[in-house]
């Protein structure tokens, strides 16, 4: 990414610069990332790509093509080292720096961690409350055994 950070939000489909510019990215290219985002690392076909982006429109693959040469140029990555091509395979999206990804995953994870220390924290107060001391009178009934 030659030093330049970028974020991609997934609820916005805009990619921004460090500086917080937008990056310009066709709303195609925009949905090709998106969908390399949520594959996390995974190789996507190419005609899962297309059948995302697309539907049931017929597109070529040097729409695909063109789409994939748009997010590596808004993402600098002429290396390919960020999004790798797998030939006969299809497309990945290889470990995002922090901070590329913002949106809906990284929201998720907020949630599940603070419900996670909620319920720590609530099980360490239960746990070190005085015993509740009841004033209600108590019957117990036991059985008894006839030995005669």
């Amino acid at each position: 990414m030659s030093g330049q950070g970028r974020v991609f939000s997934l609820t916005e489909r805009v990619l921004r610069a460090d500086t917080g510019d937008v990056v310009d990215l066709r709303r195609q290219s925009s949905e090709v990332l998106s969908v390399l985002i949520y594959a996390q690392e995974e190789v996507v076909s190419k005609q899962h790509l297309i059948e995302s982006v697309w539907g049931v429109k017929a597109v070529t693959d040097d729409s695909l093509s063109q789409c994939i040469a748009d997010i590596r140029r808004a993402l600098d990555d002429d290396a390919h080292a960020i999004l790798v091509t797998h030939p006969r395979k299809g497309y990945q999206l290889l470990r995002p720096k922090p901070g590329l990804i913002s949106g809906r995953p990284r929201s998720l994870l907020l949630v599940a961690g603070l419900g996670v220390a909620i319920i720590a924290l609530s099980a360490i107060w239960w746990a070190f409350q005085p015993p509740q001391e009841t004033t209600k009178a108590r019957i117990a009934v036991l059985a008894f055994d006839d030995f005669s």
